[in-house]
Parts: C-alpha cells; sequence; structure tokens
C-alpha cells in the first residue's frame, strides 16, 4: 500500500512537472525544414483526372525528423483566399503523406495547402521538454480535366436515358454521344434539332436505314432535320440518319424568289462547319438548298445519299454559299427544282467533291456563280440534265475537273466521257458493273457482271485506294463507292487472282514493270500524320493575330534559273501539288493549287520537304480564308526601333538572328529587313522575337497577299 501511494505521487509529480516544463505553443510558421513539398498535382498542373477520384500527395522535405512525431492538416477548396487564411483545416492531424479527395468537380480550380504540424519530445531534460508547433504550408493550385465522355441514349418507345433527341443534346457536354436507337422519330425535340454548339456526336445505333428523323414539315409548320447555326465544327457531328419531309418554304412572290428566307429543308449549317456521315437525305423541299444547305462555314460530307429531294432555285440537293465545304463518297440523285441551280450550287466558295456520283437529276448537276468554284476529282456526272454550268465566268468562276467521267466531255487531266456501267441506276444502284465483282447491296454479296467499268482504276493515281479491296488495280476507282469496301474490283481479262504474290501491287497475278510503276509513284510518299500543327501567329497592338491553314494552295519561291519544265517534274511528282495557280505574285514565287482531301498536316510536311531542295529559295503555306483574303510568308519583315536605339543596336541585333537590312527608313521610319534562313517559318518567328525585343515598337511579316477579301 505504501508503494503505491509512492507510486501515484511520483507519477502526479511527473505529469506536473512535464506540464511546467512543455515549450512553447507556437503559431504557424513556415520553417523550410519542414515546410511541405513536391505536390502531386503540381502546382498549375491542368487536366487532372478525378475519376473515380484524386489522390493528394506531398513530402516533408530533407528535414531530420527523429524524435518527431509528424502529422498534417489539408486544407482545400475553390476560394484561394480561404484556403490561403483558414485556421479550420477539413482533414486535421494525418500521418500519412496523402489525402484522397472524392466528389471534385470536372473543369474547375482547386487550391490546397498542407500545414504540418511538429510535436517534439526531449528525453534528455528532466522534466522533458515537449514542443509543439504549426508549419504553415504554400498554397497550390490544380484545375480538374474535363468530364469523361459519356453515351448518352435516346429511345422513343423504350427504356433509355431520354426519349427525344434534343433532350439528350441538351444534356451532353462536349467530347458526349448520343446514341439513338432504331425507329421513327417524330415531333416536339426530333426535328429543328439544334446542337448548340456542342462538340458532340449524335449518331444513330443501327444505320440510316433503321433510324429515320421524319420532320413531317408543311407549309403551315415548316421544320427541317438539325440546324447548325452556333459555330459548330467538325467535333459536332451527326452519323446514321434518314432525314425526310423537312419543309422549309416560305411565303414569297413568284416573280421574286430572292426574297425568301427558308434554305434548307433537311439540314442548315449557318456560318457552322459540322461533320455530316452515313446520312440519307431524302424526300425534303425547300425554297434552296432542298437537301442541305451551307451558307458560310465549311462542312464534311462523307458517305450520304442525297436524293429526291426538291428546290424552287439553287441547289435541289445541296446549295453552297461562300463555304469551301468537303463532300466525299456521296451520290446526288433525282434532285429537282423549278429554276436554275442544280443537284449541288456552289457560289462565292472552293469546294472539294471527291468521288461523288451524281445521276438522274433532271436540272444541272453542278451549278456555279461567281467567283471561286468547285474541284472535283475522281467523279462521275452521267445521266442529268446537264453536267455543268457556269454562269457568267466573268466574274472568274471556274469548276475544275480531274479524273471524272463526265457526258459530253469536260476539259481537265484523266477526264472520260464514256458510259460509267451503274449496276441498275433504275432503282438507285450506283455501283460499277465488274467482271471481277461487284457488291450487290440488297443481297449483301458479291456478284459477277458481263462488263466491266470504264471509271475501275481510272480516278487520280496519286490518291491513296483506301479501303478498296484486292484486286484493285492500285489505284482509286472514280464514283462514290471508289476508296470504300463496296469499290468494284479490278478486271484484267483473265479469272481473277485468288492467291496474292509479294510485290503484286495491282492484283493482276503477276509481278512486273507496271508493279514497279505504281510502286515508283508513291516512292517517299509520307502520308502520317503530323504529331502537332504549330501555331503560326503574328503580333498586332500586343495581341497574337493567330493564323490559320488555307490547305488549297501552297506557295514555293523557287531560286533563279530554274526552268518551268524542274517545276512541272516537281508538281509530277509530289502527291499534293495539283497545278500552277498563279505565277504573278512574286519574283520566282509560284503559287499552286493542292489536290482535293489536303491536310493541314500535308501542307506542314510539304513546307519541309520543299525547303529541301535545291531549287527551292522558301516555301510557305497559304494563310487566311476566302472571307478575309489569303496571303502568305515572304523572307522579309517590317520593324520599327525606338528613336534612342543606335545603330550599333540593330546591327547587332541583326547580326545576331542572321537578318539583313533591305531598305533602311525614309519617310516610312522603318526598317525592311531579310531572313536569310528561311527554314522552319523563320519569318514568323524572326519577326515575333523582333516584336518582343525591347529595342522595337513593333515588328510583321511583310505577307504577300494572294487574293483579297470578297466583296
Amino acid at each position: 500500500m505504501k508503494n503505491d501511494v509512492c507510486n501515484v505521487a511520483v507519477l502526479l509529480m511527473f505529469v506536473s512537472l512535464l506540464l511546467l516544463g512543455a515549450g512553447t505553443v507556437f503559431g504557424s510558421t513556415g520553417d523550410p525544414n519542414f515546410i511541405a513539398r513536391n505536390p502531386y498535382p503540381a502546382d498549375g498542373e491542368i487536366n487532372v483526372s478525378v475519376e473515380p477520384n484524386l489522390t493528394l500527395t506531398w513530402d516533408i522535405g530533407d528535414a531530420n525528423t527523429e524524435g518527431y512525431t509528424i502529422e498534417y492538416d489539408v486544407y482545400y477548396g475553390t476560394d484561394q483566399n480561404e484556403v490561403e487564411t483558414s485556421t479550420n483545416p477539413p482533414v486535421i492531424g494525418i500521418e500519412a503523406t496523402s489525402h484522397t479527395l472524392s466528389g471534385l468537380e470536372h473543369d474547375t480550380e482547386y487550391f490546397w495547402r498542407i500545414d504540418t504540424r511538429e510535436t517534439y519530445w526531449d528525453p534528455d531534460n528532466f522534466p522533458p521538454i515537449v514542443t509543439f508547433r504549426i508549419i504553415k504550408g504554400n498554397v497550390w493550385r490544380f484545375t480538374t480535366g474535363p468530364a469523361p465522355p459519356r453515351v448518352i441514349t435516346v429511345d422513343d418507345d423504350g427504356p433509355a436515358d431520354f426519349n427525344n433527341i434534343q433532350a439528350a443534346i441538351d444534356d451532353a457536354n462536349d467530347g458526349d454521344t448520343v446514341e439513338v436507337q432504331p425507329g421513327t422519330y417524330t415531333g416536339l425535340g426530333n426535328r429543328d434539332i439544334d446542337f448548340h454548339g456542342k462538340a458532340i456526336a449524335v449518331k444513330s445505333e443501327n444505320g440510316p436505314e433503321n433510324c429515320i428523323i421524319d420532320c413531317n414539315g408543311t407549309e403551315a409548320e415548316p421544320h427541317r432535320g438539325f440546324y447548325f447555326h452556333s459555330d459548330e465544327d467538325a467535333n459536332s457531328a451527326i452519323i446514321g440518319f434518314t432525314i425526310t419531309k423537312g419543309y422549309a418554304l416560305s411565303e414569297c412572290r413568284p416573280d421574286q424568289p430572292f426574297t425568301c428566307s427558308w434554305p434548307g429543308g433537311g439540314i442548315r449549317c449557318d456560318g457552322a462547319s459540322p461533320t455530316i456521315s452515313d446520312c440519307i437525305i431524302m424526300g425534303n423541299r425547300a425554297q434552296s438548298g432542298g437537301g442541305i444547305d451551307c451558307e458560310g462555314g465549311d462542312p464534311t460530307v462523307t458517305h450520304c445519299t442525297i436524293t429526291g429531294n426538291y428546290a424552287v432555285i439553287h441547289g435541289a440537293g445541296m446549295r453552297i454559299w461562300r463555304s469551301s465545304a468537303i463532300i466525299t463518297n456521296c451520290t446526288f440523285s433525282d434532285n429537282s427544282l423549278d429554276d436554275d441551280g442544280g443537284a449541288v450550287y456552289t457560289s462565292w466558295g472552293n469546294p472539294l467533291l471527291t468521288n461523288c456520283t451524281f445521276a438522274g437529276n433532271p436540272g444541272e448537276a453542278i451549278y456555279h456563280y461567281g467567283i471561286g468554284g468547285p474541284t472535283l476529282t475522281n467523279c462521275v456526272l452521267w445521266g442529268n440534265g446537264q453536267e455543268i454550268y457556269v454562269y457568267s465566268p466573268r466574274y472568274g468562276g471556274l469548276v475544275t475537273a480531274r479524273y471524272c467521267d463526265i457526258e459530253g466531255g469536260w476539259p481537265g487531266e484523266g477526264n472520260i466521257d464514256t458510259d460509267p456501267c451503274f449496276a441498275d441506276p433504275n432503282n438507285g444502284d450506283y455501283h460499277l458493273k465488274s467482271q471481277a465483282g461487284r457488291w450487290n447491296p440488297n443481297e449483301g454479296r458479291w456478284v459477277m457482271d458481263d462488263v466491266t467499268s470504264p471509271c475501275i482504276d481510272a480516278g487520280d493515281p496519286m490518291m491513296p485506294i483506301g479501303l478498296e479491296l484486292f484486286p484493285n488495280g492500285g489505284i482509286i476507282n472514280m464514283g462514290a463507292y471508289g476508296g470504300t469496301v463496296e469499290a468494284s474490283k479490278s478486271y484484267f481479262n483473265k479469272p481473277t487472282c485468288q492467291t496474292k504474290v509479294a510485290g503484286d501491287i495491282n492484283g493482276d497475278c503477276m509481278v512486273n514493270f507496271e508493279d514497279f510503276r505504281l510502286l515508283a509513284l508513291h516512292w517517299t510518299e509520307d502520308r502520317n500524320p503530323l504529331a502537332e500543327i504549330p501555331d503560326f501567329y503574328y503580333y498586332s497592338a500586343g495581341d497574337e493575330v493567330f493564323l490559320d491553314i488555307c490547305t488549297d494552295y501552297f506557295a514555293v519561291c523557287f531560286n533563279e534559273g530554274v526552268s518551268r519544265d524542274e517545276i512541272q517534274a516537281l508538281i509530277d511528282r509530289d502527291h499534293i501539288l495539283c497545278c500552277i495557280w498563279s505565277d504573278a505574285v512574286g519574283e520566282g514565287l509560284i503559287v499552286f493549287s493542292t489536290r482535293p482531301g489536303t491536310t493541314e498536316s500535308d501542307i506542314i510536311k510539304a513546307t519541309q520537304r520543299f525547303e529541301r531542295l535545291s531549287q527551292v529559295k522558301y516555301a510557305s503555306p497559304a494563310f487566311g480564308d476566302y472571307v478575309a483574303g489569303l496571303f502568305i510568308l515572304t523572307d522579309e519583315f517590317i520593324a520599327k526601333f525606338h528613336p534612342d536605339v543606335t545603330q550599333e543596336e540593330i546591327d547587332e541585333l541583326n547580326a545576331l538572328y542572321d537578318v539583313e537590312v533591305i531598305r533602311y527608313p525614309d519617310w516610312r521610319d522603318w526598317y525592311l529587313l531579310r531572313v536569310r534562313d528561311l527554314t522552319n517559318f523563320k519569318t514568323l518567328t524572326t519577326a515575333n522575337i523582333y516584336y518582343e525585343s525591347s529595342l522595337t515598337e513593333y515588328a510583321v511579316p511583310n505577307f504577300g497577299r494572294l487574293m483579297s477579301s470578297f466583296p
């Protein structure tokens, strides 16, 4: 009993001494030895994934923690000031150097801070000294990434997320897919469908034959299928629908058709550039653009059938106005109108139509008015009221056709005027007959014909054959199925080769000079996409002005003495150059038209490819558009220096960046400078370096103008 009392007394004394000897409790401090560091996410990191949650991690740093108890307080939130000043942490006293957060919002900036709780016990002193303090951490920030793409389902009579298409679009975010189940969709929410600028795909679950948008439009209640008018780009896509019974006819005087204001019976693109793919646009009516109307913007239309539509004037199948739409592997048939305007009407733009078929349209297949003009490649125009019509060529309008089969003929490389031998045009089957094999969509199998179409293996030999099955001749077919898995097969006046032979490129069962010719035609061709398209910009009034590449043109400045024969040889060997567009821009400077389907990546690689040639001084993409105007880089730029800058300083700057003076200041009070090293867009980058220099008031490339803006 006596010992127990003594033990209790000693214990009480010890606790008292401990408390009396306790070190000071410090407030927040920033001891660099104990402050948290090396955060994840890193300070300023963006697009941080929070699916399904996010684990924050950090380190204590280089401190010697022997004898210390270390814990952490975690602060986080969207208010920077609150996170920085708060003393009430959401998470208190954890020992791990990590903490998992859940429920974070997407596309949101968060701030976080880690305070270190340090407790130290000094056993060498009696009574022992215990210190405690909080080391306040830095405030870090990160931004969460967008929500992961969703698939939102639509079914008007079954289980799904929504029962109409518009409601699903309204719920969608950029990157989502709206998947529509088979059925016929009509009424509110299933017509006059509006993407509201969202970068989403709206697609059918089982193809256009099984998913029909019935607009049910009438004169009393006009409706169309889709309306794009919010700057949508190629990431806004409709895929795999039949769009029918759109009606966009407003009341107007018969003698003044231009007063009517309802274009686009099936689809209307107003200043927008969506993707329209694998659709059937049929039985729609409009004042203009019976099936599709494009006014401004550059939509992409691929693998579509546009048939049986009507317009009063201008484009029974499609109107393309002030647009460089890209139309590929489409069929235009039986589209009619009351007045002029064709199955496809183009005006004041440069659309590209590649591997399209025009047949059975009672008016013109192609009708062009005004500046610019469409380029047709690998197309078939046969059995229409008139194949091509250009209204008032004095405007400079021109329809360019290459490797096309055009009834009645048309000037252009590779064009023919021969019956294309459609499989069954009376029933809408425009596959090409072939003795080696033709796809029959009604039977779902390959069949043999007793004739072979002259359009097989007659397309542009420099274009890829795409998905054409073997034997494919090594050259793409003309018509809507060229380059696809339904392309008719090549026939060589003998039974089809049953065994693929290594080196047999064209599929004629032999390896010979013809295979070598095809190989040489594409030797060194590089169609791998670039990993990244660089940003092109210059400075104006303190702001970065970004430049868009126009893929229709490409400029090359040749060294003195290069002959036209040498230049033509370069055109013949290059897979993106079509022909000379202009040689009147500047001395030695020639602007080429490019082939249909040329991409920005192709243009960048062509610039790099041509700058390696001994005949070439420099090469440049064309920048701009047909509204703002087109221009190219030259080897010159303009710079104005501050008045107090000496000529010696200017000379040193010019020597540093290998720049020479072409003209010293006169009444213009600026220098005209030339870049000696013209590779890799040096004129643009050097002008920007000069602009950013403390020596200059401004600097800007001396662009060469190709085309002024349209009126």
